[in-house]
């Protein structure tokens, strides 16, 4: 059972009435019928009957419709007219029955918890009318019946409208009042033969005081009765995105939720626990005899894990079959893989540089110990000239053959690449064919070897023979 509560309608659309609207509620003045024949010279008395239309009345009828958008409405009332208002309510289920009651007052406001009976003297009062007027609450509202008010059964003066242009007991109007205000009530009767002949969910008086058109406010409280439903699902309904998955891996699941009644149900509650904590809840409609899908994300934890939908938590949803609503799956999770050691960085020293002559080259890693087995690749000019790799010392060389600058690139599995420069240069010497530093003659003299007969000396000490003379 949903208990929808205060709520108001909307749609109004007023109909202009003539003498039907005597039909809806009550004709006032009916005096006794009869004929006579006429002739010359008698005096009969003639009992003459007549319908006058109300001043003093206004009618609504229409139906209650639930799956609408709730709005407050509200009617501007005149003698006379009778409008027709279709209610609409919001409701999570499609509806087997319902009933309930529809309110209409002149205030904005009710104090629903002071709700007591009203009485035809005070409708008397509202209206100027003695209690003797036809049309008076007096003579309006003749009987009394049962009301329940959010639970609270009151007894109140009350009256029937016409069906079908004739006295019934299927549409009543009676009198409330919060101590304030006064409020006019009528059970819904869902589909049932009006004034006109047609079927409507409720038929409501108001009173009007002449020359006035009051505004009436609308309210309803309905006990709706939802249509059958049962949610279900078992474990082939769950499904993992990685039934394999290693800790910290993003899970999606997906949860299937049959509803094997004809009853439709919106937005209900659908969980998911994983070892019967719940990690967190959407909402979900299904029509009748369909199914409907809701996924969820979860963070695997490593270990195994009982993961769990369950459909309708709080019991809010009443069912056929409230023992089928959770259905559970294992999943396993791993460790995941130990991360692979951190790329250690190189860095290469060269020793010489000198154009002919042996370049060392060292590679060592960050903690200054030698790098075996590198890759050492060369480059001059843009092109590759040398293809090295390092000893157990972390050592290799070469001998460059011109000047200029050298490219040294070191690579190991494991290691950060690394380049270095190389600046190669002609260097002095005394085996380079040229005659420079402090030589006498090319390659000899001075620091160099000493010199043969007949090359270039400076002083004794140049020469082999240990003799220079003339500079020879």
């Amino acid at each position: 059972m949903i208990h929808i509560g205060k709520v108001s309608l909307r749609n109004l659309t007023t109909i202009g009435v003539s003498i039907v609207i005597l039909e809806f509620f009550l004709i006032f003045l009916v005096c006794a019928q009869g004929n006579e024949t006429s002739e010359g010279g008698y005096i009969t008395p003639v009992n003459l009957s007549a319908i006058s239309q109300t001043l003093y009345w206004q009618g609504y009828f229409g139906e209650v419709i639930v799956g609408g958008t709730e709005t407050l409405n509200t009617a501007a009332a005149e003698g006379g007219n009778l409008t027709e208002l279709n209610l609409y309510f919001t409701s999570n289920c499609s509806v087997a029955s319902l009933s309930g009651e529809i309110y209409a007052t002149t205030a904005s406001s009710v104090q629903w918890s002071s709700i007591v009976a009203g009485t035809t003297a005070q409708v008397d009062s509202y209206l100027g009318l003695n209690s003797s007027d036809p049309e008076s609450g007096t003579n309006t509202f003749t009987i009394n019946l049962k009301y329940n008010v959010s639970g609270n059964i009151i007894n109140a003066p009350a009256t029937y409208t016409f069906v079908n242009s004739s006295p019934s007991n299927v549409f009543d109007t009676g009198i409330l009042n919060d101590t304030t205000s006064l409020i006019y009530v009528t059970n819904v009767q869902t589909d049932q033969v009006g004034f006109e002949s047609n079927t409507h969910d409720f038929q409501l008086i108001v009173p009007v005081p002449l020359s006035s058109t009051p505004t009436y406010y609308f309210s309803a409280e309905l006990d709706i009765v939802c249509a059958p439903l049962d949610f279900t699902l078992n474990s082939s309904d769950i499904v993992f995105s990685d039934s394999s998955p290693t800790a910290g891996d993003n899970i999606v699941i997906t949860a299937t939720i049959h509803n094997t009644e004809n009853g439709s149900y919106s937005n209900f509650d659908v969980s998911l626990l994983v070892d019967n904590v719940i990690q967190s809840t959407n909402q979900l409609s299904i029509s009748g005899n369909s199914t409907n899908t809701t996924q969820f994300s979860w963070t695997a934890v490593v270990g195994t894990h009982d993961i769990t939908i369950r459909v309708d938590p709080s019991d809010n949803v009443v069912e056929t079959n409230e023992s089928n609503n959770n259905a559970s799956k294992q999943i396993s999770v791993s460790s995941p893989p130990s991360p692979p050691p951190e790329d250690k960085y190189m860095s290469i020293y060269t020793e010489g540089n000198c154009v002919g002559e042996l370049i060392l080259i060292t590679v060592i890693d960050e903690d200054n110990n030698p790098v075996s087995g590198a890759d050492i690749d060369i480059f001059f000019n843009g092109s590759k000239i040398e293809d090295l790799s390092t000893n157990p010392q972390g050592e290799t060389s070469f001998v460059p053959a011109e000047e200029g600058v050298y490219t040294i690139y070191a690579s190991k599995s494991g290691y950060h690449d690394e380049q270095k420069d190389l600046t190669v240069i002609i260097c002095e010497t005394c085996f380079d064919g040229i005659k420079n530093q402090d030589e006498t003659d090319i390659d000899c003299g001075g620091s160099c070897p000493k010199c043969e007969d007949g090359k270039n000396c400076s002083t004794d000490t140049d020469c082999l023979s240990g003799w220079c003379y003339n500079g020879v």
